[in-house]
């Protein structure tokens, strides 16, 4: 069964914030930039529990120390295939969406309380 893992690649798509250019008067110039990125990892150790993976750039290896995926979680770091990096994702990125939205809900919420009858920011009544 290990020989089997040795060669095994895993992988993991994480999405990367890129600033915007700046111009020669120190001005943003245009939006920022996401890309998603296709991280690859090498199996470097097989358990019965899970496997050990270290970050590959090329035949390179990027990570100091391994890390142990677990068979049986319902969330990994990385998967075995690139179909289900991907879905992993997705699924992570739908939830990051869902708890933004609800932040901002919430902010939306405190300004409202601030600002609907408030006639200053010592109200008691605000805060309770």
């Amino acid at each position: 069964m290990t020989e089997r893992f040795e060669m095994e690649e895993w992988y993991r798509y994480e999405d990367r914030h890129y600033a915007p250019h700046v111009n020669e008067f120190g001005e943003a110039e245009g939006p920022g930039e996401v890309r998603v990125k296709l991280l690859k990892f090498k199996v470097v150790k097989c358990t019965p529990k899970g496997v050990r993976i270290v970050r590959v750039f090329g035949d390179y290896v990027c990570g100091d120390t391994p890390r142990l995926v677990l068979h049986d979680s319902h969330k990994r770091y990385a998967y075995p295939t690139i179909e289900e990096a991907c879905v992993s994702f997705l699924a992570r990125k739908r939830k990051q969406l869902r708890i933004y939205r609800a932040r901002c809900r919430d902010a939306e919420l405190a300004i409202a309380k601030m600002s609907g009858g408030a006639t200053n920011c010592t109200n008691r009544d605000l805060f309770s």
